[in-house]
């Protein structure tokens, strides 16, 4: 019923909607405020409330920080910068996006960027690793996901998934059935079906 009523109020605004290049869907629920506003206070000392952040909430989440440091400070909590703090990342490499003699260059330092582990994404086994170094550091297929957009293609993970446990496993250091899709009991690999390769 509420795929129907989707596709059906989506037909009324645009006239062919693609929907056989639909990969996946998603749905859930948030907490919405009744104030028709964030809701943003401090009713209790030693405790803020920041919460019914809606749409604009993304934009609007650097005026709303400041907004809670100035709270934070009105109640006396002391707060000191820290002069080592960079707010640059250095970020990973693109490497569908280099040229062929940038990618030449990247594969000649580092062969792993040679390997392309996400089909979809064109991702390689370099930035996978790269990603999995530098903290923060993911701890599962999600967090991958996030830095890299290995699994965000068509077959959403379904080719470079195993791959993709491999390598953290062998990085983190934990069993390849203990890597989970994003954390907690979200277990992917219930257990050996044969002997893992030596």
């Amino acid at each position: 019923v509420g795929f129907d009523k989707i596709i059906k109020e989506s037909l009324e605004d645009i006239e062919k909607v693609p929907l056989n290049e639909a990969i996946t869907s998603f749905c859930g629920i948030r907490a919405v405020g009744n104030s028709g506003d964030f809701i943003i206070n401090c009713f209790e000392k030693g405790f803020i409330n920041v919460a019914g952040i809606e749409s604009p909430g993304l934009s609007a989440s650097p005026a709303i920080a400041e907004y809670v440091r100035k709270m934070l400070e009105d109640n006396g909590v002391k707060l000191t910068e820290r002069n080592d703090f960079n707010p640059v990342r250095k970020p990973l490499h693109h490497f569908k996006n280099a040229t062929i003699d940038e990618k030449n260059k990247i594969i000649k330092q580092d062969k792993t960027f040679g390997n392309i582990i996400c089909r979809c994404e064109m991702v390689t086994e370099g930035e996978i690793l790269e990603a999995i170094k530098t903290n923060p550091k993911p701890q599962d297929l999600d967090g991958v996901k996030r830095r890299t957009r290995a699994q965000m293609g068509r077959c959403q993970g379904g080719f470079c998934m195993p791959y993709i446990i491999e390598l953290l496993s062998k990085e983190l250091g934990i069993p390849y059935d203990k890597v989970t899709k994003s954390g907690k009991n979200s277990i992917i690999n219930v257990g050996l079906t044969k002997e893992m390769p030596q």
